[in-house]
């Protein structure tokens, strides 16, 4: 489900600049860039995909740079899912509609696996990882955004994202969250 960035001849100079790019680097094999997928498996068996593209807040750029400055920050692998459509803005600590326990308990915040790694093709370059869960509905509920904290409750929130699509579920449906970031 991955699709590769594409760029015009004016974007490839730009890229080729700002990201420190050689002439000769084949740009399809990179990743997209901090996006959410959600794959949504229904109790009939069909599938559906969802996808959006992160927004970072200043909190998560605090943390980022805690992270990368002290060892004993927390990582920001906590997935949260919302009934919010949201407008992300740097100042946010909190995502609003956050579907809480008395909500629905197959879709509250909980701990994603990290992995996936992909290591930098050059030196400078970028590299990836993907944090994800697959949560159970158990009522019907619409999921419309996302995010990932540093905690179970509370804690930093690092990126959230409104989805392209509403993720509409009914009980028994499953679904796949894959957050993409690249740093």
């Amino acid at each position: 489900m991955l699709q590769p960035e594409r760029f015009t001849t004016s974007d490839q100079a730009m890229t080729q600049i700002t990201r420190n790019r050689t002439a000769g680097e084949d740009l399809s094999r990179d990743l997209p860039k901090n996006h959410v997928e959600l794959f949504i498996t229904r109790t009939d068996g069909t599938t559906e995909y969802v996808d959006g593209w992160n927004s970072r807040t200043n909190a998560g750029a605090a943390w980022q740079g805690g992270v990368l400055g002290n060892a004993s920050a927390n990582p920001a692998n906590y997935i949260a899912l919302s009934t919010a459509a949201i407008t992300p803005a740097a100042t946010d600590t909190t995502l609003s509609g956050e579907i809480l326990a008395g909500t629905d308990a197959g879709l509250v915040r909980v701990q994603g696996t990290y992995g996936n790694y992909v290591a930098p093709s050059s030196l400078g370059g970028s590299a990836s990882y993907q944090i994800s869960h697959t949560f159970t509905a158990q009522a019907s509920t619409t999921v419309l955004s996302a995010a990932l904290f540093t905690a179970a409750s509370g804690g930093s929130l690092f990126v959230e994202s409104v989805l392209s699509n509403a993720a509409t579920l009914s009980a028994g449906d499953s679904v796949q969250l894959v957050w993409q970031i690249n740093f």
